[in-house]
């Protein structure tokens, strides 16, 4: 076979340890873009020739690599914060509720993204440990003047202490964080639209947690009124 290559490119194309092994070049029929399709497109090459290289096999790979390393930087972020929480708080209970907005807006986030068949790539899944990083500041706020309306109000704080007083400042501050990732959905680039959209969908289901769902849980805990 090697012997049938022109004389211009067996240099290139043809092995040189009198082998006749030759180099072939294969395009895959689906977009290598696409996750599932780079999988099966690299496990048939594989299949065949072990130490096939090339773009669309890498990418998977490396793709992969990411994802894995990423979700195991979620899972010591997480732990981290936690931590953190419990050194400025020293009560399980308030860190809990501290990072309870940023959880449920994480499962939100991922609730979202599961619902519209929208696999996590290597750009958006960076905004999983971007996302519990900025929304937790919102709960830390919330439960800190939780702690002093009740201090000031016989052990119960008052919601509208919490909501219109606090909640007013979380929102302005959550909103020109989302306005500053908005940015991202400008440039032409599908890896940082993807980023920003998540960053958009984190950082908004953060805020509603904090402003919402953290009053509600603790109107029903009795630890506000």
């Amino acid at each position: 076979m090697a012997a049938a290559i022109p004389p211009a490119f067996r240099p290139r194309f043809a092995a040189r340890d009198g082998s006749e092994a030759v180099a072939l070049y294969i395009y895959p029929r689906e977009s290598i873009w696409s996750a599932a399709s780079a999988e099966t497109f690299a496990a048939e090459v594989s299949s065949v020739a072990e130490n096939a290289a090339g773009h669309a096999i890498t990418m998977h790979v490396h793709t992969q690599m990411i994802l894995d390393d990423f979700r195991l930087a979620a899972a010591l972020a997480s732990a981290l914060v936690m931590v953190v929480l419990l050194v400025d708080f020293r009560r399980l209970a308030d860190a809990g509720l501290a990072a309870f907005p940023v959880l449920v807006g994480w499962a939100w986030m991922l609730g979202v993204l599961a619902l519209s068949n929208t696999p996590l790539n290597a750009a958006s899944i960076v905004a999983l440990p971007l996302v519990l990083g900025i929304g937790v500041d919102a709960g830390v706020h919330m439960v800190h003047r939780l702690r002093q309306s009740a201090a000031a109000n016989g052990g119960a704080a008052r919601l509208d202490d919490l909501v219109a007083g606090t909640g007013s400042a979380v929102i302005i501050a959550s909103l020109t964080t989302i306005l500053g990732f908005a940015g991202l959905l400008v440039p032409a680039h599908g890896g940082m639209q993807s980023l920003g959209w998540m960053m958009l969908l984190g950082t908004s289901c953060s805020l509603v947690a904090s402003v919402l769902v953290l009053p509600a849980l603790l109107l029903c805990t009795g630890r506000a009124r």
